[in-house]
């Protein structure tokens, strides 16, 4: 049984892969970027689940997916071949060769804005860089949380336009990632990056090849890396020996497998922490508490940890968390929503082919594509991030048309 599930659902993404290249004429749509990474980290919690002390794997937990990806695809192969009516879908490389200058001077303000509040942090608070205490005197909370949320939108940004011709972008690169890495939320060090890649192959600025796979799987396993040496090391005083390499090494693969095993072992309990509907849509509850001044707001943090053999694991995948926290129906209503939403962004970047709905895109697909781990959608980034960049756009707009009449006056 465990044998036909498996190969039923390979069998399922290769051939919602073929629709979705018929729909969108290309591989780079929400349903792929969704599907495809869950597939590889699947395959690899298949491998090591009943050995080396992990959990075994519970099949029939993929058959939630199984059921969320039909439901996904719903919209997306609709809207492609609608689209379709007027000619087929295509992705060029967008009219804006360099970096606007409205976001690479606010890209270099904020990273000095953060640097002068590390600054203030480092020497005001009593905690050690790399522990949860320091990020919240840091930018955790307040202004410079929103401050810090906008570095992350900026970095998909200079990573979106750093070539050869823009090799001083590296630059400003390395301080956005260095400030993250001090934030100390893989999360969000991982979704800008990952978006920005996506952006890249989308719209045909690099292509994927073996050795773009190599260095972006070696880059974020680097900033992985790095985060838990600034947490262990620098953070709890640890002394840097082959322990502490073997022990982030098995983070690394903890990690990936966390989000899988830890919904398969919440299958085998009988899903003991189920919750409301809400939890779903916790950022629009929050909104309307604090409108109406109820501060009791809703945590999406599962409270529910599971040892699924090195660590403990509170995540549960995408389409894991939204099922536990949903009866069969809000669950395929939810997941119709989700990708409805993206793909009519989709539509929209492919209409105008221009940066900010590629930004939009590109970020609500990194969450997808973090979705071996867990449901993102809940969280109020997904309208913060958003209406950054809406207001990023609306700015640069004004900008030109200010520049435009004084180009005209002047003639």
């Amino acid at each position: 049984m465990n044998a036909i599930i498996l190969i039923s659902f390979l069998i399922e993404v290769g051939v919602l892969l073929y629709l979705e290249k018929k729909a969108w004429n290309t591989i780079y749509t929400p349903l792929s970027v969704l599907m495809l990474p869950y597939l590889i980290v699947l395959l690899i919690t298949i491998m090591i689940s009943g050995h080396f002390g992990f959990d075994k794997m519970c099949y029939p937990s993929i058959l939630v997916w199984s059921v969320a990806l039909l439901v996904f695809a719903i919209p997306s192969q609709y809207l492609g071949y609608s689209l379709q009516k007027n000619g087929k879908p295509y992705y060029s490389v967008m009219e804006c060769p360099e970096m606007p200058p409205l976001l690479l001077w606010i890209s270099v303000l904020v990273c000095l804005g953060l640097l002068f509040r590390f600054k203030q942090a480092f020497g005001s608070s009593p905690f050690s860089i790399g522990t949860e205490e320091f990020t919240e005197s840091f930018d955790g909370k307040g202004v410079w949380s929103h401050i810090s949320r906008l570095n992350s939108i900026m970095l998909t940004v200079t990573i979106f336009f750093v070539d050869r011709k823009h090799r001083y972008l590296w630059i400003i690169i390395l301080m956005q990632l260095v400030l993250l890495v001090i934030h100390n939320v893989k999360g969000w060090i991982f979704v800008p990056v990952v978006a920005g890649m996506i952006m890249r192959l989308s719209v045909g600025k690099s292509k994927l090849t073996f050795r773009f796979v190599l260095f972006t799987v070696l880059g974020v396993v680097g900033v992985f890396i790095a985060v838990y040496l600034l947490a262990l090391v620098v953070g709890d005083n640890v002394a840097l020996n082959g322990q502490v390499v073997g022990f982030i090494f098995r983070h690394v693969i903890h990690y990936l497998t966390s989000g899988i095993l830890g919904f398969s072992t919440d299958m085998l309990n009988g899903f003991p922490d189920r919750g409301d509907f809400e939890l779903n849509i916790a950022q629009f509850v929050n909104i309307f508490k604090a409108l109406t001044g109820d501060h009791d707001y809703l945590s999406t943090i599962n409270p529910l940890y599971y040892n699924t053999g090195f660590n403990l694991t509170n995540v549960r995948t995408m389409f894991g968390t939204i099922f536990i926290n949903s009866n069969y129906v809000s669950f395929v209503l939810t997941v119709f929503v989700i990708s409805c939403v993206i793909n009519l962004v989709q539509v929209l970047s492919i209409r105008h082919n221009g940066l900010y709905a590629n930004l939009i895109l590109s970020y609500f697909c990194s969450l997808l594509f973090m979705g071996w781990f867990d449901n993102f959608f809940s969280q109020l980034a997904t309208i913060e991030v958003p209406g950054w960049i809406l207001a990023l756009w609306l700015a640069d707009r004004l900008i030109h048309k200010k520049d435009l009449e004084t180009e005209v006056m002047t003639i």
